[in-house]
């Protein structure tokens, strides 16, 4: 999660980083990241997300997205 919002790996690599997509691609939304291949550091953040971020409810050890 990124500043609320979720991603999901979609495998393709860019000049030494991965990108990950918002999780509401198939519902149009064009904001993606690319991340080191460590996972450990973002190197950009880009696109629009068309949406709000997702609201979570934790319940002891798991999030639920509604």
């Amino acid at each position: 999660m990124v500043n609320g919002y979720t991603f999901h790996r979609n495998g393709a690599k860019r000049r030494g980083g991965i990108r990950w997509c918002c999780s509401n691609k198939s519902r149009g939304c064009t904001a993606y990241m690319v991340v080191d291949e460590d996972r450990s550091i973002v190197d950009r953040l880009a696109g629009e997300h068309n949406h709000k971020k997702p609201k979570y409810i934790v319940k002891g050890e798991y999030q639920m997205k509604t």
